[in-house]
């Protein structure tokens, strides 16, 4: 679902199932805090890349929700 994994970049590339019409992307510290909430609305398939820069280096967790499937995944940030 993600990838690169580890980031090394400013940037990662996310796909899955979720990521259809509309969805939320949110990203999350190891201690529950919320770094990323973004609503997108009306995407139509395919990766979506995302910016990393502001994440410090550590480790994360991506979920993306809507109204059918809700999925997560381990990331981790090395800049």
């Amino acid at each position: 679902m993600a990838y690169p994994n580890p980031v090394t970049d400013a940037n990662f590339t996310l796909q899955s199932q979720a990521m259809k019409g509309d969805f939320q992307m949110q990203v999350f510290d190891l201690t529950g805090r919320l770094n990323v909430d973004q609503s997108i609305r009306g995407y139509v398939g395919g990766p979506l890349t995302v910016d990393a820069s502001n994440l410090p280096n550590g480790q994360y967790i991506v979920r993306l929700v809507n109204g059918q499937f809700q999925e997560t995944a381990k990331l981790l940030v090395r800049h």
